[in-house]
């Protein structure tokens, strides 16, 4: 069994929520989706978690604390083994120290293209690489909004909607 260095012991979910903070509402407006955040959610033994990249960089949160500031809109189980759930969930430790991507973010609509670094990263990426770890085609310094990841996941078939 593969040990999590986020704590993680059972499944991970791909999560997308939205809430009425005026940065959030901008991504809703500029994006015409319902969503304007992605990130993880983590069954701990503790309870679930949420690893997501927001102003004050990488964090993992209590999903109750989570929740008293989202609103969860989807949530995406991926049809692989809990072991390599969690093997690819490791490969987000070098990201912990990740602050998040002011500049990048507000680029991204002119470049469409990012460099993924471990230093500075947007939500949409963290989840990307997340998903590359698991062998799906899908490139972080693509720079996917949260819609288009949504969107993504919807057609993917080894992606299953659970809420």
């Amino acid at each position: 069994m593969i040990v999590s260095s986020f704590q993680a012991v059972g499944p991970v979910l791909v999560v997308f929520s939205t809430n009425d903070v005026i940065w959030e509402r901008v991504v809703r407006w500029f994006t015409k989706s319902p969503v304007s955040h992605a990130a993880l959610a983590v069954r701990r033994a503790d309870g679930w978690a949420v690893i997501e990249m927001k102003d004050a960089g990488f964090q993992v949160v209590p999903l109750a604390e989570w929740s008293k500031h989202n609103r969860l809109v989807a949530a995406f189980a991926t049809r692989h083994a809990a072991d390599a759930q969690l093997a690819a969930l490791n490969t987000l430790t070098p990201f912990r120290e990740a602050e998040y991507d002011h500049s990048g973010f507000y680029l991204w609509p002119i470049t469409q293209r990012r460099e993924v670094s471990t230093e500075k990263l947007i939500c949409t990426e963290l989840v990307a690489i997340y998903l590359r770890a698991l062998g799906l085609d899908v490139d972080p310094a693509r720079g996917h909004t949260p819609d288009e990841a949504l969107a993504w996941l919807l057609r993917h078939p080894l992606a299953e909607r659970v809420g």
